[in-house]
């Protein structure tokens, strides 16, 4: 299909829906900047790692299970599976999978994780339509920027009010990546964003559940069907996103309409993407950094006889169980998260089971994590007190947690991150060959064939 090249410095005064539409249908690999590329290419390979990871958990077995009964169609790969799907039913497969360690990756400015909803969408049409890597690059990059900017418009007051944002926002982003890989038209695609509008959806509530990892898996199986839709010219509102009666509207009372437009295809907020050293919410990392460096420092959670915690106040809001019952609540527990980081070290998959929330010392040691909540602190930084039993005191802060836009994860710790995932399962080589394959993702690159060499690791 013959596409109409993007300009940024087209009519000011369109639709935001329009505009969005024509940056999404107009935009040329070509025209990508090397890091936006590279970013692509860094969130790929931290979304198989997490997906394939999360492979053989219940949670992701029960959702396959389920759309194998509804989804006969033989069109996508379900992540470290034989199981095959309609492109629907994989990506929402995968889209469970890929945010239940909340191990995925996070926009700095709106707390959305872009990859869970939106790279599902793409893999599964991409390899059923037998695209090109740089077309996927392509697609994912315009719908992480319409689902990025979209967040940043509505943050904060829309998590505030109890929406998840990566539920429902994402919703927007596989419906533009969809979009793209369909060779939908502007006019289209401004359909399929009004239908991924009316269907967007999510709750904080959900939080600690298994209801919240599909949360991004609806927003991918929502998003190839409004794009689908708009394909066979099924309408929306022209203005689902800015009417009076649209998204904006009745999710936010605030929102800004300068992220959503400005520098449109000029600048991309997509690569203010986060990578995550822990399995976790994002905001407990700045202490989990700290309890490791105590760890570190050798001191022994067996002395331990209290921990003062000086956070944001985001921390307690988002992460404040104290008493987490399993593994998925202890992940929203900045109480666990110390006392895994300074018990175990770490704070990845394993340390987020049921077995582990319920250890014993590590329930000892997280009742001993007092949360001081100080507004003046960064949101993205820590201070833990640690009171030593017989006297002593020890003080460990971080200004910027791992993974944050001051301290990135390198490409070497993606690396390495992914190994630790998936090696143990699938073998070094087979390891190695999936890191080789994204890393040079391009236009010779086969993304059914890609899709089709990711090892499988269960069976349903």
């Amino acid at each position: 299909m013959q596409r109409e090249s993007f300009s940024p410095e087209g009519d000011r005064a369109a639709p935001i829906s329009q505009s969005l539409a024509e940056f999404v249908a107009g935009t040329a690999f070509e025209t990508l900047p090397e890091a936006v590329v590279h970013e692509v290419r860094r969130s790929f390979l931290n979304w198989i790692g997490v997906a394939l990871g999360a492979a053989r958990e219940e949670p992701v077995r029960m959702a396959a299970r389920v759309m194998a009964q509804a989804s006969p169609a033989p069109q996508a790969t379900v992540i470290g599976h034989r199981l095959r799907l309609d492109c629907a039913g994989a990506a929402l497969v995968n889209g469970v999978a890929s945010h239940l360690y909340d191990f995925d990756d996070t926009h700095a400015a709106s707390i959305l994780h872009p990859s869970a909803p939106i790279l599902p969408a793409c893999l599964a049409l991409a390899e059923h339509l037998d695209i090109s890597g740089d077309a996927f690059i392509t697609a994912y990059a315009v719908g992480a920027e319409v689902a990025d900017r979209i967040a940043a418009a509505v943050t904060p007051w829309h998590n505030e009010a109890g929406w998840h944002v990566t539920g429902t926002v994402g919703t927007f982003g596989a419906a533009a990546a969809a979009s793209r890989l369909l060779g939908l038209s502007p006019a289209q695609t401004v359909h399929a964003l009004g239908l991924a509008s009316t269907q967007a959806a999510g709750l904080r509530e959900m939080f600690g559940s298994m209801a919240k990892p599909l949360h991004p898996g609806k927003a991918a199986w929502n998003g190839i069907l409004s794009a689908r839709l708009a394909a066979e010219g099924f309408t929306s509102a022209s203005q689902g996103l800015e009417g009076r009666r649209g998204f904006l509207a009745v999710m936010t009372p605030d929102w800004a309409p300068g992220p959503l437009t400005e520098g449109l295809g000029r600048t991309f907020e997509m690569v203010r993407n986060r990578h995550k050293p822990y399995a976790c919410g994002v905001v407990t990392h700045a202490a989990i950094d700290a309890a490791i460096e105590a760890r570190n420092r050798s001191i022994d959670p067996a002395r331990v006889e209290r921990i003062d915690a000086y956070v944001h106040p985001l921390v307690q809001e988002l992460t404040g169980k104290a008493d987490p019952r399993t593994g998925l609540e202890g992940k929203f527990s900045v109480y666990h998260c110390i006392a895994v980081g300074l018990i175990d070290g770490r704070a990845g998959p394993a340390q987020f089971t049921d077995t582990r929330v319920s250890a014993p010392e590590v329930v000892e040691l997280r009742r001993k994590v007092h949360l001081v909540v100080d507004p003046t602190m960064g949101e993205e930084a820590a201070r833990l007190v640690i009171h030593i039993t017989g006297g002593g005191v020890e003080i460990f802060a971080v200004p910027s947690a791992t993974g944050s836009l001051d301290r990135p994860m390198s490409d070497q710790a993606l690396e390495e991150k992914f190994r630790m995932l998936v090696e143990g399962f699938v073998g070094p080589k087979k390891t190695q060959a999936l890191i080789d394959a994204v890393w040079s993702l391009g236009s010779e690159s086969s993304m059914r064939e890609l899709a089709r060499s990711i090892p499988v690791v269960e069976e349903i």
